[in-house]
């Protein structure tokens, strides 16, 4: 906003993960935020020194590979299928799935997509 420029690119993929209060803030304020500020608003998973990032992305990929791999599997579908708008309209819609054991609309598919 500072800088006389749109609204970055990625705004809709904020505004698909965040409310529109927290797009606002880091929108139109033109502030500079830190770790523990997008860690606050929820933008940022976990705020670590800068000589810890890469062991604390380590530990949580070991986390999440010591999982089930089914269970993961059938998470990511879900999400890239809501991410991607390839499912029913609203979240009532999905809620509905989701308590019906089948969170994925039919014939979608459990099988990660491959990098093209």
């Amino acid at each position: 906003m500072r800088q006389g420029l749109a609204a970055p690119m990625n705004l809709a993929w904020l505004l698909a993960r965040r409310p529109a209060s927290v797009a606002e803030q880091l929108t139109l304020t033109g502030r500079r935020f830190t770790g523990p500020d997008l860690h606050r608003l929820g933008v940022a998973l976990d705020v670590v020194a800068d000589d810890g990032v890469l062991d604390a992305a380590r530990v949580l990929a070991t986390e999440i590979a010591s999982y089930p791999r089914p269970g993961a599997r059938m998470i990511k579908a879900t999400i890239r299928a809501l991410y991607e708008g390839g499912g029913p309209g609203g979240d009532d819609d999905w809620f509905d799935l989701a308590q019906s054991g089948n969170p994925l609309p039919a014939g979608g598919s459990l099988r990660p997509r491959r990098a093209e």
